[in-house]
Parts: C-alpha cells; structure tokens; sequence
C-alpha cells in the first residue's frame, strides 16, 4: 500500500491494491447498484470478501424482495429498494461509500451515478472489476485453494 504504518490509507490507495480475492477488501464501504444477476453477484462476491456492502434498486418485484432477503441473511449492511432508493448515493455503516459498483444497464448520468461522481466516490463497473475475484471464488471452491486472477483495471467514468 502507498501510505505509511502510522497513517490509515486513503480510500484511493486502497482501492489500487484491490486486485484479486487475496487483496484486503475487509471493511471497505461499497454501495452495489442493481440486484439482478450482476449486481446480486457483485454484492454476494463482496460480502464474502469482507466488505461492508449496500445494495440499491429501483425494482420492488417478488423477485427483487427475495433477493434482498438473501442479501442481508449473508449480511449486506443494508438492502434498498423502490425508486427513492436510487436517487442518492446512500451512506454505509453511517459513513461516505468509499466505492460504487454498479450494475451493466445503469447509465453513467443515473442520479445516484452523479451523486457518486460529485462525491468523488469512484465508480467501478461489475464486469470488469469484480469478475477475477468471481472466477478465483469459484476456483477456491473447486480446489480447496487461492487463485492469483488478478482483475482487470476497473473503467473510470470521465
């Protein structure tokens, strides 16, 4: 990590570390926008990988409320749902997000998105960020060991 012993990194540093499952993700504050399939993995992946996690979306379907509950029995801090859900960027734990993973169909003007970005929160897409730390679970799972899938460089959104 870039910042010395005696000083707590900065949320920026940390996220240049985040690399791969062996990477410390434990207790970074990520809000996960979309709980469909994307999202839902990305929150799960997350969650398992010790962060603290919100998951926020618009959807209040059956399908979206099991969802949720599946979310938090495995301990999202928080599941937000309906349309207010996604108008802000809410807080983790009481605290700014340090990350916002957001889902393929969230357009980067989505007011949350904007929220993020006014924030200077950065914004990682699940497709690219997470999907090493996905593949290595699943390779952990396989063999009873750590992968060393490095993720690829998460796109910033200008």
């Amino acid at each position: 990590m870039s910042a010395s012993p005696q000083t707590k990194p900065s949320a920026n540093d940390r996220l240049k570390d985040l690399v791969s499952w062996d990477s410390d993700w434990k207790g970074l504050r990520v809000v996960v926008t979309g709980i469909g399939v994307s999202g839902f993995a990305a929150a799960d992946t997350l969650i398992e990988l010790g962060a603290r996690v919100v998951v926020v979306d618009a959807a209040t379907s059956a399908k979206a409320l099991a969802q949720a509950d599946t979310l938090k029995i495995v301990g999202a801090a928080d599941v937000l749902l309906g349309q207010d859900a996604v108008k802000t960027l809410p807080r983790v734990d009481g605290e700014k997000a340090e990350l916002v993973v957001t889902s393929p169909g969230w357009r980067p003007d989505q007011s949350l998105l904007a929220a993020a970005k006014r924030a200077h929160v950065p914004v990682w897409a699940t497709s690219n960020s997470l999907g090493g730390c996905a593949n290595a679970r699943a390779a952990r799972r396989r063999t009873g060991s750590p992968s060393r899938v490095r993720t690829a460089r998460p796109p910033r959104w200008a």
